[in-house]
């Protein structure tokens, strides 16, 4: 399973026992920095499922009216959501509204005081939950006030705003903080988003290789790719030219064990190199994407892409076939997706599967191909598109010819949507239910 929805399970679940404590008003968020963006996907994923009953407002750049213009328009966004059903909270007092309108200009010390705006915000957030439970108090329990810095702001600035907000909470309302900059350690319980780094990168290798490995023997796969991705000594016209790419490769491996993500790029690149004088273009592809696997685990998007470019090139130069191209468009995808560039992301998935329909791909990888392309529409919001990717994906495994992983990719897919849009949806329950005659037929 993804390392990355392993551990956003494991954070929603937490998360949801706390949420479902009467006494625990405040929770403290931890995540590595890389993965702050992660968590807060996770936090998404969980306020979408039907068992939820706490809608979060989740504000990303935190400054005292940022936050009270954000509790305003959640609310505003939740009432016209329950209108549709029949359902109308009464309007925020005009007082508030009309503050969270004004410019963001307006608040300098001498109009204002932070201070001031904090405790505005504090008393919408209470009204605005007690408002919502008024007419829909059988399906919601409160509202959930996330903190969630992109950029850490001053941490005395953070932890008073923290502090002051505290003030407001209830029953009804819970504050969850994000320790972007300061430990927060007197607000507890701590709710950790912790992804394992080495099975994080070993999920990335599979990943990678998954392709070039199961894929059937093509004349016009070089068979020094195929020893490189299986971890054999790769076939070069020099002997010394062989063996000092397997000493870079080595060290590029001992790096990516530690931690050392920079480091093996910065090896995987200088075997590039050695692969590029030696015309072995095969190798090269391998390579360029693992700097780019590389490069992604430690963040560096600028230089990830640059590397599934280059491995893009070789392979269209070289004609080398279906396999290196689907690795290089996944790792140009994976990239398009932590820098937000959803459509880029969606393209470079739609072009992955074209070219996995044309060639002869194991069905495992197919049905990964859709999940991904499914999560990819779940970040950016479109829970109808992924649902359909992962239809798409069980089609596939229901109509084409089955491998070993055909029915464990089928799982993790519908494992995935089950997350995104609840375990109670009919979509999800008619998921199941294919998958368990994909189980019955011993696919």
């Amino acid at each position: 399973m993804d390392p990355l929805l392993h551990a956003a399970r494991q954070f929603g679940g937490a998360l949801s026992v706390h949420l479902g404590e009467p006494t625990t008003h405040i929770m403290r968020l931890h995540a590595t920095l890389p993965h702050r963006d992660d968590m807060v996907k996770a936090l998404r994923l969980l306020e979408w499922q039907e068992a939820n009953r706490w809608p979060f407002v989740v504000v990303e750049h935190v400054t005292p009216h940022l936050v009270l213009e954000a509790v305003v328009a959640c609310y505003a966004a939740l009432a016209e959501g329950l209108s549709a059903d029949g359902l109308r909270p009464a309007p925020l007092k005009p007082a508030e509204v009309a503050l969270a309108a004004q410019e963001r200009a307006l608040y300098r010390e001498d109009e204002l005081s932070q201070a001031a705006i904090t405790a505005e915000a504090g008393a919408t957030l209470k009204q605005a939950s007690g408002q919502l439970l008024d007419v829909a108090g059988a399906h919601l329990d409160g509202l959930a006030l996330v903190l969630a810095p992109a950029v850490a702001p001053s941490p005395r600035a953070y932890q008073q705003l923290v502090s002051h907000l505290c003030l407001y909470l209830g029953e009804n309302t819970k504050l969850l903080a994000y320790d972007a900059c300061s430990d927060l350690a007197e607000f507890q319980p701590t709710v950790v988003f912790e992804v394992d780094q080495n099975e994080l990168v070993e999920h990335l290798g599979e990943v990678s290789a998954a392709v070039a490995v199961e894929a059937p023997e093509r004349a016009e796969v070089p068979p020094g790719e195929r020893a490189l991705v299986a971890g054999q000594a790769p076939l070069l016209p020099s002997d010394d030219a062989a063996m000092n790419l397997r000493r870079l490769v080595g060290n590029a491996g001992q790096h990516l064990a530690k931690g050392e993500f920079e480091a093996a790029a910065k090896q995987f690149r200088r075997a590039t190199t050695l692969c590029r004088l030696s015309a072995a273009s095969g190798q090269e592809a391998v390579l360029w994407i693992a700097t780019g696997s590389a490069h992604l685990s430690a963040e560096h998007s600028d230089r990830a892409a640059h590397a599934f470019r280059q491995a893009l090139a070789v392979v269209r130069e070289n004609d080398l076939g279906a396999p290196l191209h689907i690795q290089a468009l996944l790792g140009g995808a994976r990239v398009h997706q932590l820098t937000r560039r959803w459509q880029a992301a969606d393209a470079a998935y739609a072009a992955a599967l074209e070219a996995a329909d044309a060639a002869a791909v194991p069905t495992s990888l197919v049905i990964e191909l859709w999940r991904q392309r499914a999560v990819c529409a779940f970040q950016r919001g479109r829970l109808d598109d992924g649902v359909e990717h992962a239809d798409r994906g069980l089609a596939a495994a229901e109509q084409r010819q089955p491998d070993d992983g055909t029915v464990a990719n089928a799982a993790d897919l519908v494992t995935t949507v089950a997350a995104a849009v609840g375990d109670g949806d009919k979509r999800v329950k008619s998921f199941t239910a294919r998958l368990a005659r994909l189980e019955a037929r011993g696919v």
